[in-house]
């Protein structure tokens, strides 16, 4: 039984910037994009977030058998994703990253064509400023299905001050973690 005050699948008008609904029965996230500046939309379990959606999380969502390139597309800073499942992500990486502030925790990669995470341009490499990526305890396995090489579990180009721990990473053709300057094209 949910918790008092708690409404699941409860359909409504989105029509409030930020304003969102999840339908838990078909695994829909449904969010209200007021202008072409403030984006965060879906297409199939892909998730698009562009640089004025910030402090957004994503706990325990399931994204399975997507073709897209990536799973999510982050441009916003302060961006959680804890306790998501991915499974047979399509393409590239799962996640691809401009933002600051992505931490990506207690999620399992699993089955991927391509690679994890790609981060760029994340902290200031010239003032040696933190872009505050954060990795820890997930486990990245069996990926690399089509890619058999450069795209690893992690993907660091011009990311400063990653951390990266506890994580989990088998069966992988190639790297597991890869760090880069940004300027080669993978």
């Amino acid at each position: 039984m949910p918790p008092e005050g708690y409404f699941q699948n409860i359909s409504e008008e989105l029509d409030y910037k930020d304003e969102y609904w999840v339908d838990i029965d078909n695994e829909i996230l449904y969010v209200y994009e007021p202008s072409y500046n403030y984006t965060l939309a879906t297409a199939g379990c892909f998730v698009n977030v562009e640089k004025n959606a910030n402090y957004l999380n994503f706990v325990g969502f399931s994204f399975k058998h997507i073709n897209n390139d990536y799973a999510f597309f982050i441009k916003g800073d302060h961006i959680n994703i804890d306790a998501c499942n991915f499974f047979g992500i399509g393409d590239e990486f799962t996640i691809y990253s401009y933002g600051q502030h992505l931490h990506v925790t207690r999620c399992e990669f699993e089955q991927m064509v391509g690679g994890g995470i790609i981060v760029r341009n994340s902290g200031d490499n010239n003032m040696l400023v933190s872009g505050g990526l954060v990795v820890d305890n997930n486990s990245f396995h069996d990926f690399g299905k089509y890619y058999l090489s450069y795209k690893p579990a992690v993907l660091l180009q011009e990311a400063v001050g990653a951390q990266i721990t506890h994580n989990e990473i088998y069966n992988a053709p190639h790297s597991a973690i890869i760090f880069g300057n940004g300027e080669e094209q993978l």
